[in-house]
């Protein structure tokens, strides 16, 4: 994959340690599959046009400006020499203003990554003061940065020879928990359901492996998109809906026939015991469900 274009370009600052730095794109959409809207007749792609929504009239690029909605009939325009007039320092800076443990920053903020590099020799040595200091004391330097016409936060961790860059949420666009979570009955739960899940739970534990998660409907979609440019015939695939949970379902018993299931699927994967081996371990039987999960609204 050819190496991205640098978003933005500038200093990355500590007090008054400073560094050229560039930020890059750490994601890629180039494999995802984007479907064109078309004019069914015609096959013709249709395009979105800046239209004047009284006058219907199409506006030129060099028409196109920038308005703050006041209410419903009132609009400020906004020049692009007023947002010049109040650019702001994070423009061409990050400035490093706190650091926190890694553990802080809820994912909730997290918005994209980026790759933080030093831009030029000059200002290798810095950076990587800057990286090896917050290795070695186990800490996320946060700053602002200005992308896209818009001031954000910017978590920054090191991550090998080089700096990842979070992109972060402001508090005011993480909506709060307890609007969701305190809708939320109070649930007691068996003892011998928790235990079978637990059990399910560390058969399924493991390090985290992003490439053992296929993009199933981007496969599908590409094996569509060949079928159809070699005029074969369309073949379904299974509905992933098709194992959907009825509505009455008995919790108990998917939880023991799920832990059956796996105890099954782990002895075939074990090698056979040799010829005249015993074993003295008695099977693990399953416990029957002595209490039901009762609901409370409290």
């Amino acid at each position: 994959m050819a190496v991205a274009r640098a978003n933005w370009k500038g200093y990355l600052r500590l007090s008054l340690v400073s560094c050229p730095v560039a930020l890059y794109p750490a994601t890629s959409d180039e494999k995802k599959i984007s479907l064109n809207r078309i004019n069914r007749a015609t096959g013709n792609r249709l395009r979105q046009q800046n239209i004047d929504e009284v006058t219907k009239e199409v506006i030129a690029g060099d028409d196109v400006g920038k308005a703050y909605q006041l209410d419903k009939e009132t609009r400020i325009p906004i020049e692009d020499d007023e947002l010049e007039a109040i650019e702001l320092e994070s423009k061409r800076t990050i400035q490093i203003e706190q650091f926190v443990p890694a553990e802080d920053i809820d994912q909730r903020f997290v918005v994209r990554p980026y790759y933080l590099l030093p831009d030029g020799e000059a200002g290798e040595e810095a950076y990587a003061v800057i990286r090896d200091a917050m290795k070695d004391e186990n800490v996320v330097g946060v700053g602002k940065v200005m992308l896209s016409s818009r001031e954000h936060m910017i978590a920054l961790y090191p991550s090998g020879k080089g700096i990842i860059g979070n992109l972060l949420r402001y508090p005011s666009e993480v909506r709060s928990e307890k609007d969701y979570f305190d809708e939320v009955p109070h649930v007691e739960v068996a003892d011998d359901m928790l235990d079978m899940a637990k059990t399910l739970i560390k058969k399924y534990e493991g390090k985290f492996d992003p490439s053992a998660f296929k993009d199933r409907y981007g496969d599908a979609l590409r094996a569509l998109i060949e079928s159809k440019k070699g005029g074969k015939a369309i073949i379904k695939t299974d509905d992933a809906r098709s194992g959907a949970a009825t509505n009455v379902v008995n919790l108990m018993d998917l939880l023991r026939k799920s832990v059956k299931d796996e105890g099954a699927a782990d002895a075939k994967r074990r090698p056979a015991p040799a010829r005249g081996a015993t074993s003295s371990k008695k099977p693990a039987t399953a416990k029957p469900s002595t209490a039901r999960a009762k609901r409370k609204t409290g």
